[in-house]
């Protein structure tokens, strides 16, 4: 018989978006291998709004209680996808306990730590389980962006598309703050912004777009596809960050939070991302114009980034999953 998963997982405006979208992309990989999978969240306003663009039809998305309800089911293997700061879960009744990106399970019993880890970065101590699944060869890209790893263009010349997207949420309004700095520094190529489906009326006005002509795209269907075309992207340091690696876009990384700046430095290290610190004034906008004008050091980003990130994380970590039962 085919062993049952659940995914437990959250999702907030301010930085854990990408926590969800990852949870739902692991658990389509399970199901396509064949097993049972649901994945629970809170069941919060915000979540909810997530789950009706990502989950039309469901999906195995249960919302309601995280900790009560984790500790009542009984599956084979529960995964806990969750921020640092929500505390941890005790009196998991699954046979075996696996954790994403999870420091501070500091006496519970996990049997797979899969740690998204690079050299550099200064990752907090965190037990071990039996088994530990190391690096960016795990990375959760949606099997959708992965598609199009192929079909994504080689480095042009002319970088005459540039692509602005920060997530599910843009915590922090960091997409108007970057097409004021693009517009001030005078860069002259096509711009298409992505808003997502957390941000707060889903207003297609975003502030700074009418300087560049830009085409707003709202929670685009076609998402993968934008990302493949562009030229150039400006982004978060999250899983948005990892999605454009697999396919091989230079980018322009301007991270929100102190965990996103550790990541995307550590991944800068090793020539996967171009990172810089959004509150100085002309950081971003400086940045894009650089690079735009550099063929060569985007073809470098482009070829670093293709080779760290694969698309294949999610199959490399269902069958670590499948390695536990």
């Amino acid at each position: 018989m085919s062993p049952s998963f659940l995914i437990a997982t959250h999702a907030d405006a301010e930085h854990a978006t990408g926590h969800l979208r990852r949870s739902l992309t692991l658990a389509e990989a399970l199901r396509s291998r064949g097993h049972d999978v649901a994945v629970q969240a809170p069941d919060t306003d915000y979540v909810r709004v997530l789950a009706s663009a990502w989950c039309p039809n469901g999906g195995g998305l249960r919302l309601e209680g995280l900790a009560g309800s984790v500790e009542e089911a009984d599956p084979d293997v529960v995964v806990f996808d969750l921020p640092r700061s929500l505390g941890p879960v005790s009196d998991v009744r699954a046979a075996r306990v696996a954790a994403l990106d999870r420091f501070d399970f500091a006496d519970e019993r996990i049997d797979l730590f899969v740690d998204l880890f690079v050299p550099g970065w200064a990752r907090p101590e965190h037990p071990l389980g039996e088994r530990l699944a190391e690096g960016l060869q795990f990375s959760m890209v949606r099997p959708e962006v992965a598609a199009e790893r192929d079909a994504a263009g080689a480095v042009r010349n002319d970088a005459g598309r540039v692509l602005v997207l920060f997530g599910g949420s843009d915590a922090g309004g960091m997409t108007a703050r970057a097409l004021a700095q693009m517009a001030d520094a005078g860069i002259g190529a096509e711009v298409d912004v992505v808003v997502g489906p957390g941000v707060p009326g889903l207003d297609p006005q975003v502030p700074g777009a009418d300087a560049f002509d830009a085409r707003v795209h709202v929670d685009p269907p076609d998402l993968p596809r934008l990302m493949a075309s562009a030229d150039l992207a400006v982004s978060g340091g999250g899983t948005t960050l990892l999605e454009l690696m697999c396919l091989g876009r230079p980018t322009v990384v301007a991270p929100r939070t102190a965990d996103e700046s550790e990541f995307a430095h550590a991944i800068a290290a090793q020539g996967g991302c171009l990172v810089v610190d959004p509150a100085e004034e002309d950081a971003i906008g400086t940045a894009v114009r650089e690079l735009a004008s550099d063929a060569r050091a985007r073809e470098r980003l482009s070829e670093c980034a293709r080779a760290l990130v694969d698309g294949r994380g999610p199959i490399r970590i269902a069958e670590s999953l499948e390695a536990l039962t």
